[in-house]
């Protein structure tokens, strides 16, 4: 019989439970729970200070750039003290050399920095830092494992900014279970964000995703960090996208452009030009469409692919769009405007590896399709935008001044969008890009009554 007010822990995703059981309720997991070290109504509160509104400092937060135009633009202007700062990226995508990419700028500048080298020995790391830009004696790297160990370590050198490569590769003695577990890596970033605070020092974790490229972790740990920021690309290709999906301290969503080469990564000045290197002139189904990605306006291709299906089931297969809105605009093409897409396979392509959320690029992906399964290409200097209503209306976009101006920079001469003077229909936009016969009316289908 468990003791009066023993609390049970679960090693694997740190939920409570009042009593001892063989498996955890919460996560299902066999002989994760064991006693606290303490229970609830043993431990005493401590007394809360509480500061008048009006008395806190407005006093501007002195910034430490990373060394990346394009990183700094993400982050809002730099690494900010106090604040910790979760990066995540699928192996391989080029996160540890971003980190000691930004450690070498910041040591060079005058600072000081501190790895907690986790998953690669201090030797691979000086080798790497050789090859990217010279090895700084202001930056120093610890091979301990253990958070506790990392923090006193850190407290011993002041540093302006310790990263940690990864948060997956850490653990403390305060929570049973191995480096990697939900509740390990919950523990030790709330250590880290303790320090951080009583400190101000800006902390950098890196962090590994899922098969579902999420963070691999618990979503919570989202939201007691200050900023998350996503390293996404192709890794066959040399362009990288750092995405804010969160950041206190700047606008999130934004998107930084970066290339990755043999010297480390480096700015793209002009992602739009970068993003439309190599694209076929006059190809049918090819469509380049002015995305919004944060503040920011890029110049993206859209590729359709359209033939007969090969197996008794059609297949709609899309790489940077979203599926759901691959398979609804599909379904508005065969509906409403009456395109023959029953009987085939569709293959959608973002050029480049950047995934587009925004509903804008509706439209370019029905001009991409209508242009491949008619063979008629998209006119030459035309940049396509608008979203699609299940009725076959077309909707505005948001910005559309700075896309036409983005556009015509990057040699675009016409850009088709919803007008605005009235209702307008996906079939007359088809029509205006020659890839439609007819405009068709809402909630009809093209040759039926």
């Amino acid at each position: 019989m468990a003791r009066k007010g023993t609390v049970h822990v679960c090693s694997d995703c740190g939920a409570q439970s009042p009593t001892w059981m063989g498996m955890c309720p919460h996560c299902g997991a066999y002989g994760t729970l064991h006693p606290a070290s303490g229970s609830a109504a043993q431990r005493a509160t401590p007394a809360a200070s509480a500061t008048p509104l009006a008395d806190v400092s407005l006093e501007d937060m002195p910034r430490k750039g990373s060394g990346f135009s394009e990183v700094d633009r993400v982050l809002g202007g730099g690494f900010v003290p106090g604040a910790v700062l979760l990066l995540v990226g699928e192996p391989g995508i080029g996160k540890s050399t971003l980190t000691l990419q930004a450690a070498l700028h910041v040591g060079d500048e005058g600072g000081s920095v501190l790895i907690a080298a986790g998953e690669e020995s201090p030797k691979r790391i000086h080798e790497r830092a050789r090859r990217l830009s010279g090895v700084s004696s202001r930056v120093l790297v610890t091979e301990a494992r253990d958070i506790d160990a990392v923090l006193a370590a850190a407290s011993s050198v002041g540093p302006d900014l310790l990263i940690v490569d990864s948060i997956q590769s850490v653990a403390t003695t305060d929570v049973d279970g191995l480096p990697g577990r939900p509740a390990q890596i919950e523990a030790s970033t709330g250590k880290l964000v303790a320090f951080a605070r009583e400190s101000g020092t800006s902390v950098l974790m890196t962090g590994h995703v899922t098969k579902a490229d999420e963070f691999a972790g618990p979503r919570s740990l989202e939201h007691e960090v200050d900023q998350v920021l996503y390293l996404e690309g192709d890794r066959w290709r040399n362009l990288r996208f750092l995405r804010a999906v969160k950041n206190r301290f700047g606008p999130a969503f934004e998107v930084g452009v970066l290339t990755l080469g043999r010297d480390g990564l480096a700015d793209v000045p002009d992602p739009s030009t970068a993003l439309l290197e190599g694209r076929p002139r006059g190809a049918a189904g090819t469509v380049v469409a002015p995305c919004a990605e944060g503040r920011r306006i890029l110049m993206v291709e859209i590729q359709a692919l359209v033939g007969p299906a090969k197996f008794s089931t059609p297949r709609l297969r899309s790489r940077g769009i979203p599926g759901e809105r691959a398979e609804l605009v599909a379904a508005v093409l065969e509906r409403r405007v009456g395109l023959p897409l029953a009987a085939t396979d569709i293959f959608l392509n973002v050029v480049g590896g950047l995934d587009l959320t925004e509903p804008g690029v509706d439209l370019p992906v029905a001009a991409a399709i209508a242009s491949s399964l008619s063979g008629r290409p998209v006119p030459e200097g035309t940049a396509v935008i608008g979203e699609i209503g299940l009725a076959a209306e077309l909707r505005q976009v948001s910005d559309l001044k700075r896309r036409e101006e983005e556009a015509r920079r990057a040699g675009f001469s016409r850009v088709v969008f919803p007008g605005g003077k009235g209702p307008e229909l996906l079939g007359d936009a088809l029509a205006r890009l020659g890839l439609a016969a007819r405009s068709t009316a809402a909630g009809t289908v093209a040759g039926a009554p």
